[in-house]
C-alpha cells in the first residue's frame, strides 16, 4: 500500500469521525450547526494550535496565516479532512489488487 493511500484512508477516516463526532453533538446537545476545523483543533489539541498560530502567524510568514490558513480553519472538519482523503484514494485507486497464485 502507497504513503499516499494510507494518507488518503487516515484523512478519510478523519472526517467520518468528524461528521460522527458532529453528529453526536447535535443529537445529544441539540447542537445544529457543524463544528469548524478550528474550533475541533482548538477544543482537542489547544497546545498544538496555539504552538502552530504563533510559529506560523508571528515568526514565519504572517500572511499566510491570515490569508490562506485562517480561512481554512471555518469549513466544516468532515470536509477539510474528508474530501482530500477521498480524492487521494480515488487518484492512487480504491481496489485492492489481486493476490498472486502460488499454484496453478
Amino acid at each position: 500500500m502507497s504513503v499516499l493511500r494510507v494518507i488518503g484512508w487516515l484523512l478519510l477516516l478523519s472526517g467520518i469521525a468528524a461528521l460522527g463526532f458532529d453528529a453526536y453533538m447535535g443529537f445529544t446537545h441539540g447542537a445544529d450547526a457543524l463544528s469548524s476545523l478550528g474550533t475541533l483543533w482548538q477544543q482537542f489539541l489547544p497546545d498544538s494550535f496555539a504552538f502552530t498560530r504563533t510559529l506560523i502567524r508571528d515568526r514565519l510568514w504572517p500572511s499566510a496565516w491570515n490569508e490562506a490558513i485562517e480561512p481554512v480553519l471555518f469549513f466544516p472538519a468532515w470536509i477539510v479532512l474528508g474530501l482530500p482523503g477521498v480524492l487521494l484514494l480515488v487518484v492512487t485507486g480504491f481496489r485492492r489488487k489481486k493476490p498472486r497464485r502460488i499454484f496453478g
